[in-house]
């Protein structure tokens, strides 16, 4: 052969082979990933929430739910079947029941992440289907039964229930007194600036993971923080 269809040959092989792993390691990928795949069309085919509505009332907000139902999307069976009571702002109200009676659904739809299949939800009179969801959630801080914990430190973590505001002092002492984590948190390594979970953490970080109800309690601090109108905590 010519020195020089050799030299070819050898770089087109070179490169072929490159092509040929690089094959074989995206089939890899899809082999072990194929289950993320459905539900990354699923989440890619989601149709962005229409952020369009009235303000919230500037007034003290009164919410009554009047003769609502609800079921859940392709289900046959009311989870809800005429709950009707109200609450004012500043009251401190426990919705009390049995396991599956509906509780967590009700604080759903106050979060309009559902709409009542039937009835409605008032807020100072206006229905809350017509008020805008992003002004509305902004009057909300929500705790869900399964609140999740970050990589991070134990300020960072407090301060995500408002993350858009420069961390408040004040605020912050309240949200800890109040939950009871300040005891908590008298014994962490390094206070208030001990890093939590050890996912992403550095050496350095000495990072350390909290118990169950640490981490509940952490997360309550997180929702009391939020400087909210109307405080929705589910089984807290």
């Amino acid at each position: 052969l010519a020195l020089s269809v050799l030299v070819i040959f050898l770089s087109s092989y070179d490169t072929l082979s490159n092509v040929m792993t690089n094959i074989a390691m995206n089939l890899q990928f899809f082999q072990t990933n194929g289950a993320v795949l459905p539900l990354m069309k699923k989440f890619l085919s989601i149709v962005p929430e229409d952020d369009r509505g009235k303000k919230v009332p500037r007034e003290p907000l009164t919410v009554v739910f009047e003769n609502v139902f609800f079921r859940y999307p392709g289900s046959t069976q009311d989870v809800l079947c005429g709950l009707s009571f109200s609450f004012g702002q500043g009251d401190h109200i426990a919705l009390v029941g049995l396991n599956g009676a509906g509780k967590t659904t009700a604080i759903k739809l106050l979060m309009k992440m559902y709409e009542p299949t039937f009835g409605r939800i008032l807020v100072n009179g206006l229905d809350l289907k017509d008020i805008k969801p992003s002004d509305w959630r902004q009057t909300l801080s929500v705790l869900t039964q399964n609140d999740p914990l970050f990589d991070d430190t134990v300020r960072e973590q407090i301060r995500y229930g408002d993350y858009r505001e420069k961390m408040n002092d004040r605020r912050l002492e309240a949200a800890l007194d109040t939950s009871g984590f300040k005891s908590i948190m008298k014994d962490l390594p390094r206070g208030i600036e001990t890093h939590v979970g050890k996912a992403w953490a550095m050496p350095e970080d000495e990072a350390i993971l909290l118990s169950g109800g640490q981490a509940q309690l952490l997360a309550i601090t997180r929702t009391l923080y939020r400087q909210a109108r109307i405080y929705l905590l589910d089984e807290p």
